[in-house]
């Protein structure tokens, strides 16, 4: 053929094959047969290649690529919001009440979806072309994974037809079809790797690789539900996803129109026994109020649309036996039950333990020792005892009774149990290493003092070598370099850790041998190279992916060729594996049967033989007799291999420039205005909006040591408890002492005094901000300027709101619901001006 014959065979190869795409993914309809198919893409390919034709929107490049790809954070044109839940008819009743009541009449439609149990993702398309694919993120901005969703086989690249918005965006869920999931797991099983917990979970992984060949060889899929733009072709979401429907996308086929709350209740009957036999996992109905200009005018809370509601399926229950129950002390020093169970199989994940909340609930179940008891996922995520079968009990089980002393050995405090309240508590609040702890790792928080540098590890690293035991001892820590700089830890495992659990990631595994490159570059390498082309890296390829000298490339480049043992391990990682049993690791290179590997793993856990074998004699451990049948000695003493180095789970060390970075955190939360300073203290009950309140009232910190009760409680949303929580607090010696030393160290104590009453300019006004207004904190001096001058500022429109502050990209419900009820719309620069405000 001539070469105009082979473009033009080109351009209708890419047509009909994107057309059976369509048909075999979003239809399931395939007209050709699987082989066929393939014929006709390679035929494809061998021509794009020989005319060096590289279209993205070719069905050759739904692939994927193996460059590595980091993703970078995008801000949502409207913001993805969560819906709020209901778990009952009563609570959809109540929903259906609550939107007649608004909206004035019941003459309207609801649709009902199906909840998938996926990956949220919203498409921007421009022009008939997907532009961009964007994760949920925080709501507000997501994470850009375009390159990985173009593989998506169901998600088109260009739209069919030609009635299509020129701007518009299409949000859905990606899921994992089980049949792939269960295909995947065969395929670990097969190979000896772990197996994966679940579709939703190997989903919202997979979306997240940085290569997306591995993405394309997952076969995701993608669930279309709601459409948004400037100009939809109809006003009702049913009429629009059938459009949808017709450009390409795949939208759920069991989406039903329903004319009232009954027919609502029959879908939600008919799909909670026949979601079965759904191909994908779903969790829930989504009911939604049909029209878009009844949607506008329902608006939003906070947090959710109020013309939306989830219904959840009832969770699913299984049994299991209770071996024990431990206990966990908090910050406030609140002593948690906690049940630890034979683990089990639930709702998609294995479920090893459940909150038993407190000594009522123990009781009440009538728990003992051994029990069979059914737990579920409350909400889907937090497990929890719901049950136990006394007809399984041992007639000589052990009752389960709450403790009386404080678990923590360091602490063993008497417990006691205030009249009203369901938690036992920990009363020795400055001497109780968890709680203390906590009240630091509270007054280092964002909210608070927002201390970067101090996390939780580094608090407790500080702590376990008495450098700080309360938080005014932050303070002194700029005071301490020489002691604190170099300092280190290896974290004892959590007890009951499952075979398995503690995989060791494979950076580490090509760390730990005597003359391994630094844990940076190794890891450098790993994002640019799969695991086996490591192996045979030249030392050009080293030099330049690394940037470093060429003598340390060739040192790395040998150093590949000289770990033979790994390398045995490491090949026989499929890979999408990032991290491999230690019980391999203990066959493979330590030369122990796999049985007894495996053995000692589950007993053990790898990393905890070498935190304890270096600090403690052999013969303190018990199972020494196993560990010598098992050669254990031989593996540890083998000098090529650097243990330590296999650690990845317990390691923390202070070096010189975490250590600057903490103190410049610590001269800078010395800025930090007194209501954070008040909330950092921890005082029970005396949460963030509580001490804003208590700060704007009384002003300073001596003027609330003296503050009464009465006094406090005629402060707005200050009830008896928390007024008598706060008085307690400062009736405390060793509080008023800590308040001291942090006074010294120059914290501030004294609210930010106005000149005068005129500056009370927007008193009495009532303001929401919405929109982009560069950065996060921009948006939020604007809020705290408009409070400091008496305004009001609210999450929602109303009739009680005078202005609207808009950024850029302002959400279009607002704005027009400003312009319905005759809100006042400006931007910052409007209202700095009309206000004479000087930011």
């Amino acid at each position: 053929m001539s070469s105009e014959q082979d473009i033009k065979r080109i351009k209708e190869l890419q047509a009909e094959l994107a057309e059976h795409n369509y048909k075999y993914y979003v239809l399931a309809q395939p007209s050709i047969s699987d082989f066929d198919f393939d014929m006709k893409l390679k035929e494809l390919e061998r021509l794009e290649k020989q005319y060096k034709i590289n279209d993205p929107n070719s069905p050759t490049q739904r692939v994927g690529s193996d460059l590595s790809t980091d993703f970078r954070q995008v801000t949502h044109k409207y913001n993805m919001l969560s819906l709020s839940n209901a778990y009952s008819q009563e609570e959809l009743k109540d929903f259906d009440n609550r939107i007649q009541k608004i909206i004035g009449t019941d003459d309207f439609d609801y649709v009902c979806e199906l909840k998938f149990d996926g990956s949220s993702i919203s498409l921007t398309y421009e022009n008939g072309e997907l532009v961009r694919a964007v994760t949920r993120g925080d709501g507000v901005k997501g994470d850009d994974v375009t390159t990985n969703v173009r593989t998506i086989q169901s998600v088109p690249l260009k739209l069919r037809g030609n009635d299509y918005p020129e701007n518009f965006e299409i949000r859905g869920e990606i899921l994992m079809p089980f049949d792939v999931f269960n295909k995947l797991n065969a395929d670990l099983e097969k190979a000896g790797e772990p197996l994966l917990a679940n579709p939703r979970n190997t989903a919202a992984g997979t979306l997240k690789m940085k290569n997306s060949s591995v993405v394309a060889s997952r076969q995701l899929d993608a669930y279309l539900y709601y459409l948004l733009g400037e100009k939809l072709p109809e006003d009702g979401h049913y009429q629009n996803l059938q459009k949808a429907r017709e450009w390409g996308f795949k939208i759920s086929e069991h989406t039903q129109l329903c004319k009232n709350i009954d027919e609502v209740f029959a879908f939600i009957e008919k799909w909670d026994s026949e979601r079965f036999n759904l191909p994908v996992a779903t969790d829930g109905v989504v009911i939604k109020v049909n029209s878009r200009k009844l949607q506008n005018n329902l608006g939003f809370t906070a947090k959710s649309p109020r013309w939306a509601i989830a219904y959840k399926f009832k969770a699913e229950s299984v049994s299991t036996i209770l071996k024990s129950v431990s206990y966990q002390v908090g910050r406030t020093g609140a002593v948690t039950p906690v049940a630890n169970l034979e683990p089990v199989h639930i709702a998609g994940t294995i479920v090893k333990r459940a909150s038993l909340h407190n000594a009522d609930i123990i009781n009440n179940l009538d728990l003992h020792l051994d029990d069979t008891v059914f737990v579920e996922k409350g909400g889907e995520i937090i497990p929890k005892i719901t049950g136990v079968d006394p007809a399984k009990r041992n007639p000589n089980a052990q009752r389960v009774k709450f403790i009386e002393f404080c678990p923590e050995p360091e602490c063993k405090t008497r417990l006691i149990r205030k009249e009203g309240e369901a938690a036992h508590y920990c009363p020795n609040e400055d001497g109780c290493p968890p709680q203390i702890k906590g009240k630091m790792e509270h007054f280092v928080s964002r909210k608070a003092m927002d201390l970067e540098g101090l996390g939780k590890e580094t608090l407790s690293l500080l702590f376990d070598k008495h450098l700080v035991k309360d938080v005014s001892d932050i303070y002194n820590i700029p005071n301490n370099e020489d002691q604190i700089v170099g300092l280190e830890s290896l974290k004892e495992p959590e007890n009951g850790l499952l075979l398995g659990e503690n995989r060791i990631p494979v950076d580490r595994l090509l760390f730990c041998v005597k003359g391994a490159p630094a844990l940076k570059h190794i890891q450098s390498l790993l994002e640019t190279y799969s695991k086996s082309q490591l192996f045979d890296l030249d030392t050009e390829s080293i030099k330049n992916s690394l940037n470093i000298k060429t003598d340390l490339a060739e040192n790395i480049q040998k150093y590949f060729k000289k770990i033979q043992r790994v390398k045995r391990v490491v090949l026989k990682m499929s890979e999408n594996e990032n991290s491999v049993f230690p019980s391999v690791v203990l066959n493979e290179i330590g030369g122990i049967s796999k049985e007894k590997a495996e053995l000692l793993e589950e007993k053990y856990i790898y990393y905890y033989f070498i935190s304890q074998l270096k600090q403690k004699e052999i013969e303190e451990i018990s199972f020494l007799d196993f560990f010598e049948k098992a050669r254990l000695n031989d593996f540890l003493n083998d000098k090529n291999i650097q243990h330590q180095k296999l650690n990845h789970l317990g390691k923390n060390s202070i070096q010189q420039k975490t250590f600057d970075n903490i103190v410049q955190g610590i001269e800078k939360s010395k800025e930090v205005p007194f209501e954070r300073v008040l909330y950092g203290l921890g005082i029970r009950f005396a949460g963030e909006t509580v001490a804003k309140k208590l700060v704007k009232e009384f002003k300073s910190i001596e003027r609330l040591q003296t503050a009464t009760i009465e006094e406090m409680v005629e402060v707005e949303d200050i009830g008896e408890r928390i007024a008598e929580s706060v008085k307690v607090y400062f009736q405390n010696e060793k509080h008023l002492q800590l308040i001291g030393k942090l006074k010294i160290a120059g914290l501030q104590f004294e609210a930010q005094e106005k000149e005068s009453s005129s500056d009370q300019i927007l008193n009495g006004l009532t303001f929401v901000v919405t929109g982009n207004f560069g950065s996060k904190v921009i948006r939020e001096n604007l809020k705290l300027k408009i409070e400091e001058l008496g305004g009001k500022v609210s999450s929602s429109i109303s009739k009680n709101t005078d202005y609207l502050i808009a950024g850029e990209k302002a959400g279009p419900e607002k704005l027009k619901k400003a312009e319905t009820i005759g809100v006042k719309v400006r931007t910052k620069d409007q209202f700095e001006e009309e206000f004479n405000i000087n930011q």
